[in-house]
């Protein structure tokens, strides 16, 4: 049955809601559940449920900072290259596809301009990896594959 197929009174609300959330490391299920304190014993119909799926990294916004891996994949060694805009202090952070912090630093004032980090992926599980870059406000991030 569809929403429409109900006839609704005058007083009835319509109201249009969406959500996102993050299921990193969660089991796959989901449970919605909604409540009407103010009118006890009052109906719910829910209409057009979408729900969709993160199954694949296939690029990013890397703008920010003109974010690049190489080489990519990579085996023993990677480059990550960027250009800091301005001096403010950076995060670095690689996390794995469930979200865990693989390396983290903290880039103190950096030069204008650009910047390279050596990053030993030797011990890194074959598999691919997020990497980015923040100062706070502006973020870019990057997919590098581990194939050794």
């Amino acid at each position: 049955m569809f929403a429409e197929d109900y006839e609704l009174p005058e007083s009835a609300e319509y109201k249009k809601v969406d959500f996102s959330f993050n299921l990193s490391g969660v089991p796959d299920k989901i449970g919605l559940a909604f409540l009407s304190g103010q009118n006890p014993g009052s109906s719910l119909i829910i209409d057009d449920i979408e729900i969709s799926i993160l199954t694949s990294i296939n690029s990013f916004d890397n703008k920010a900072y003109d974010l690049i891996a190489q080489p990519n994949p990579a085996m023993d060694y990677t480059t990550i290259m960027f250009d800091a805009k301005n001096s403010d202090d950076l995060s670095f952070q690689i996390t794995d596809l469930n979200g865990r912090v693989i390396r983290e630093e903290l880039i103190r004032k950096p030069f204008i301009g650009s910047h390279e980090i050596l990053l030993d992926v030797s011990e890194y599980e074959n598999g691919a990896y997020i990497y980015r870059i923040t100062d706070g406000f502006n973020i870019s991030t990057g997919k590098l594959v581990v194939a050794q």
